[in-house]
């Protein structure tokens, strides 16, 4: 679980941690499943809606990423070519359309089977894996360090919109590199201090803060003065340590 001093808004991770019952490791999850969980067939057309599928009681959540509820005992339209016409099984889906019942694409159905707490484990792991991979794949420069100090660095001429970002200069004491290179033990980086709607989600890292960082230069619309600056903006830009060893695996890739 992510420490609140990261100050990174997440989507919700609903996960099974107390399974009691035995089974073996199934088959490995798929990418572009947000959603898995343990399900029964209930209708073979969901009745008042267009939406195409099947009716999938919620028997079990293994793993939710996303801004919805818990679905636990709730009903979920599973659409796709391969969705079991009965009975009970794992459903790896991704949710596309939500309401008084969410709709979602299968991605992958297999055998019904409870979780032990050791797939849900690495369940979750391979999800983080996934989530982590694009931004270690676009970051070009990946280290281990704390935060020494910080300080307000000004809009950097972005203002010509309302959203300013309240840009603030981070210097960080470098323990360890995972990526790239620096002149010395030190590096400086920008981050966005405002809790602006465009970006509340931005890490707010705090002097004394110890965490994996992921920067590049600029971001996507960056002018001068900010193109050139180390940035970390993405709310995956600043990891805990303890995803260290999963950054280390998708660097390996």
């Amino acid at each position: 679980m992510h420490s609140p001093g990261l100050m990174i808004v997440c989507g919700l991770a609903v996960t099974l941690a107390s399974c009691k019952t035995t089974g073996s490791a199934g088959q490995t999850a798929p990418p572009g499943a947000s959603f898995v969980f343990l399900g029964t067939v209930t209708e073979e057309r969901p009745g008042g809606t267009e939406i195409p599928g099947r009716v999938v009681h919620v028997d079990r959540v293994y793993f939710q990423r996303g801004a919805f509820d818990d679905q636990t005992g709730s009903e979920v339209i599973v659409s796709g070519e391969k969705v079991p016409s009965s009975g009970q099984h794992v459903f790896h889906v991704d949710p596309y359309q939500f309401g008084r019942r969410i709709a979602a694409s299968l991605v992958l159905a297999e055998p019904g089977r409870e979780f032990t707490e050791g797939d849900v484990k690495k369940l979750e792991r391979t999800k983080r894996k996934e989530e982590l991979q694009e931004r270690v794949d676009g970051a070009e420069l990946i280290f281990v360090g704390s935060v020494a100090s910080t300080r307000a660095w000004g809009r950097g001429d972005v203002a010509e919109s309302e959203h300013d970002p309240q840009f603030t200069l981070a210097t960080v004491t470098v323990r360890e590199i995972l990526r790239g290179r620096i002149e010395s033990g030190r590096v400086e980086f920008l981050f966005a201090a405002s809790d602006d709607v465009h970006w509340y989600r931005s890490p707010k890292p705090r002097q004394g803060l110890e965490a994996l960082f992921l920067l590049r230069r600029g971001f996507k619309g960056a002018v001068a003065g900010v193109a050139e600056q180390w940035t970390l903006l993405h709310e995956n830009d600043l990891l805990e340590k303890d995803d260290v060893e999963i950054v280390r695996e998708n660097l390996r890739k």
